[in-house]
């Protein structure tokens, strides 16, 4: 009686290397759905039978979905390379989070609710809000931060910048460099510092650090899909990008003319399945809009609906006036009157408890601890 794994065991071993089990769905590959779903369409339900087809089926599959120049051969790369290890033990896990270098915010309050700051390989991390809140104070930010030198136990990178509402304030974030440096030019001098802190210090200017912003300008979710698509390819060639940033993920689609639900869910899902792809090694940071469900009872919620709700890893809400999702006026009136209280309140995430709250203020320097210097 011959056994269906005869064949398989009878694989030389440096063709099972190559190509992985026949059994090893495409599934398990980082494939768009869309080329998945092509793939299966032609009878490459498998690794195995796509490879032995050859290159041109997915060449032709690639050319009929108008997929960028090279996508086909990197998708051919990810086929027929020896496959990774399925898994890994929770030790290896645990040590790798305890490695990873944080992008902190510089409201310690505020970081210490994000479990010391915005890390990878902990999934897509969201900022909701309503407007004024200061969603998108936070992301420019965190594209000041991200740029901190190794020597001041920072990342020292590049950060992308997806613009959906036209928020980037160039200026601003300027501003926020500006305050950064001189923050950092005053730990290097304080007395018996490293030597080493103060020539990092010194390199650290405002004008490098809007250079190393790469600001993407999306007006339609068409444009948002395409850019996010060409992330992979661009963080290949822009190997020191340290932190992916959307401003925001809802406004194209709730102004777009993705109307029916079906074809902005499956976009949406398009757009979260290369994101949390790019997680693995790079922070992502979005940001989302509110809006008001009426069933079973009005509420205020993160926009986008329960769909999306799923993708975000980590969930933040961001008010003013009060913990919750900012049932009070949001300007702050002019004079001499202080800007109202700001709080992130935690929605969901796998590291801290529901409910808790971290307050936080905006200034001129940028975001900070209130009454922090």
């Amino acid at each position: 009686l011959k056994l269906p794994c005869c064949d398989v065991m009878s694989e030389p071993e440096s063709k099972r290397q190559r190509h992985g089990s026949p059994g090893t769905s495409l599934v398990a590959l980082r494939l768009p759905v869309q080329v998945r779903d092509a793939l299966m369409a032609k009878g490459c339900s498998t690794r195995a039978i796509l490879v032995e087809r050859g290159f041109e089926v997915l060449r032709e599959v690639s050319e009929k979905l108008r997929l960028p120049p090279g996508e086909a051969e990197r998708m051919w790369i990810e086929c027929t390379q020896a496959p990774k290890s399925f898994g890994q033990n929770a030790w290896e896990l645990l040590k790798q989070g305890v490695n990873r270098i944080p992008i902190v915010t510089l409201c310690q309050s505020l970081d210490e609710l994000l479990g010391g700051g915005v890390q990878a390989k902990v999934g897509i991390l969201e900022f909701c809000g309503l407007p004024g809140a200061g969603k998108t104070q936070l992301c420019l930010q965190l594209a000041a931060t991200a740029q901190i030198p190794a020597a001041f136990g920072g990342v020292g990178g590049e950060v992308v910048y997806i613009d959906t509402e036209g928020s980037f304030a160039a200026d601003r974030l300027a501003a926020m460099c500006t305050a950064l440096c001189l923050r950092l030019s005053r730990l290097a001098s304080k007395p018996g510092a490293d030597p080493a802190l103060a020539t990092a210090a010194a390199a650290m200017r405002a004008d490098a650090c809007l250079e190393a912003v790469h600001v993407f300008r999306c007006f339609d979710e068409l444009e948002l899909i395409a850019v996010i698509k060409h992330l992979e390819a661009f963080v290949e060639k822009h190997p020191k990008i340290r932190l992916i940033m959307v401003d925001s993920v809802s406004f194209p689609f709730r102004h777009g003319g993705l109307d029916a639900a079906r074809e902005r869910t499956s976009a949406l899902m398009n757009i979260s399945t290369t994101l949390r792809r790019l997680a693995e090694d790079i922070p992502v940071v979005v940001t989302n809009h509110m809006t008001t469900k009426l069933h079973p009872v009005p509420q205020t919620v993160p926009a986008l609906g329960d769909s999306w709700a799923h993708q975000p890893t980590t969930r933040i809400c961001l008010s003013v006036g009060k913990p919750g999702f900012g049932d009070v006026p949001l300007s702050c009136p002019t004079g001499r009157e202080k800007d109202p209280p700001r709080y992130a309140r935690v929605l969901k995430s796998p590291s801290c408890a529901p409910g808790v709250v971290a307050q936080y203020a905006i200034t001129a320097r940028g975001v900070r601890d209130v009454g922090g210097a």
